[in-house]
């Protein structure tokens, strides 16, 4: 699917597991960057290496509570 980001940044919350991360994953394949937010960092440093391999360099990972 494409969706026309080609080149901009997506934040999405709850990165790091479940729907966020497969979101986060289909922004890269898309051409976005992305930055993954969620409360447990080391659960984003893993996710954030696991799909980093996608497109290296793209992908940040930040600690925040959203609620």
């Amino acid at each position: 699917m494409h969706y026309g980001i080609e080149g901009r940044v997506a934040i999405v919350s709850v990165g790091s597991r479940g729907i966020g991360r497969a979101i986060a994953t289909a922004l890269l394949r898309d051409g976005a960057s992305v930055a993954i937010a969620a409360r447990t960092q080391s659960h984003l440093d893993d996710a954030a290496a696991e799909i980093d391999v996608l497109a290296p360099g793209r992908v940040a990972a930040f600690a925040a509570d959203m609620t």
